[in-house]
């Protein structure tokens, strides 16, 4: 993710990019998906992942 963008911009971003991968055939499953999104989260969400986590 990038910190310039809210959160909402970094995960309409995400969720392209899920969809792209998805029309070449590679499926991602939600918990994967989930896992992929906190790992990407900037650091100023560390206590968030760390909570969620």
């Amino acid at each position: 993710m990038q910190e310039d963008k809210n959160l909402d911009e970094n995960l309409d971003e995400f969720n392209k990019l899920v969809i792209e991968l998805e029309n070449t055939g590679e499926k991602i499953n939600d918990e994967d998906q989930t896992v992929i999104l906190l790992n990407s989260l900037p650091s100023t969400y560390s206590q968030l992942r760390d909570t969620i986590k």
